[in-house]
């Protein structure tokens, strides 16, 4: 298999280069995944096909049950988006965005002995891959995302280098590097890196609650309610400076 093809529908596919002998000449071959044997193919890279939604994930993840074992709040979101209108699910001031995947990969000699690695996959919404202006999706109702394209974007590899100044203070170096690089992305990216980002703050009731706590705070900042102070840092107590 050359790769999987993530279809609208929730449907998935091998995508596998043939040979005819007889021919001398190939072509691709594209074959549904059966849902008994997909944890097999959690290594496989995934192209989205084009007009992928985060309705069509939902549904690889109906579709193919055992996927839902890979996220303990996976049955929590599930039974929120099967309470969503089966279309139209799209907020109007986010009718122009999308859904975007990107995968970081940073090196750092923090400790001066050893370099340590970190991947990560930074999922968000923008209106275009290269928008300055990104949205964190933590708290968007699935009601209003749902029909929101899904694209992936090429990642980014940084190296962080870090040194002792004369005081003995780590300073990172200026000359620090960020690479841009294509990347793939694997079924077991794909799946749990989107439940992970709406999750963030619990189950659905929960990040709900939280969302309702941010808004109010705004609301008293606002009517000029709260005592607002100048950042200045932390001391040694805890305490802000």
């Amino acid at each position: 298999m050359e790769c999987i093809i993530a279809k609208k529908g929730g449907i998935l596919l091998s995508k596998e280069w043939e040979y005819d002998d007889e021919k001398r000449e190939g072509e691709y071959k594209y074959y549904v995944l059966s849902p008994k044997h997909i944890l097999r193919h959690l290594a496989y890279p995934v192209d989205l096909e084009d007009g992928f939604t985060v309705r069509d994930w939902f549904q690889i993840v109906e579709n193919y049950p055992t996927l839902q074992e890979l996220d303990g709040f996976m049955e929590d979101y599930l039974q929120e988006y099967s309470k969503c209108p089966t279309s139209g699910c799209v907020d109007e001031k986010y009718k122009d965005f999308s859904i975007y995947f990107k995968k970081s990969v940073a090196s750092n000699n923090w400790d001066n002995e050893n370099w340590e690695c970190d991947i990560s996959i930074h999922v968000y919404a923008a209106k275009s891959e290269d928008d300055p202006n990104v949205y964190g999706i933590e708290f968007w109702p699935l009601n209003e995302c749902l029909d929101m394209p899904m694209k992936f974007l090429d990642g980014e590899v940084a190296r962080e280098l870090w040194y002792l100044d004369k005081n003995d203070e780590k300073r990172m170096d200026k000359s620090t590097l960020i690479n841009p690089v294509k990347m793939n992305y694997t079924l077991f990216d794909f799946i749990t890196s989107y439940i992970y980002e709406i999750s963030f703050f619990g189950l659905p009731g929960e990040r709900k609650e939280k969302m309702e706590e941010l808004e109010d705070m705004c609301r008293k900042i606002d009517a000029r309610e709260v005592e607002l102070k100048q950042w200045n840092g932390i001391g040694a107590d805890g305490e802000l400076l």
